[in-house]
């Protein structure tokens, strides 16, 4: 009879050199799994951050437009105002002016009409 067993691979190393060997492939296996977890996760990190500074950047960006815009219209505002404020003074002052004329006038006018019928 013959034996039909099927051949079983038997290394001829020594035990402890084949699990030093092994689990030294596992580990080195970890490690570099591990590192490249560590740099996926700071690649993630260091999109996030920059994102979120170029996101404040462009806020920033935002509001100091925003500020321009306002100071613009703020200034366009003061000036017409400033504008409008001078033009009435001016307008009182000419109409007291002429207020003062007419009054001065009136007077002369009424003096000189008194004396006359006085004189007479």
């Amino acid at each position: 009879m013959e034996d039909n067993k099927p051949a079983i691979n038997v290394s001829r190393e020594p035990l402890l050199k084949l699990v030093v060997r092994t689990t030294t492939g596992i580990s080195e296996k970890a490690v570099v799994h591990t590192f490249d977890f560590v740099r996926d996760a700071h690649e993630e990190t260091h999109k996030r951050v920059g994102g979120a500074i170029g996101f404040v950047d462009e806020t920033q960006q935002g509001v100091m437009r925003l500020l321009r815009t306002a100071n613009d219209r703020i200034a366009s505002v003061s000036r017409d105002a400033i504008g409008a404020i001078e033009e009435v003074l001016l307008r009182s002052l000419r109409i007291g002016r002429e207020t003062a004329d007419q009054v001065v006038h009136t007077t002369g006018e009424v003096t000189g009409a008194v004396i006359g019928t006085r004189a007479a």
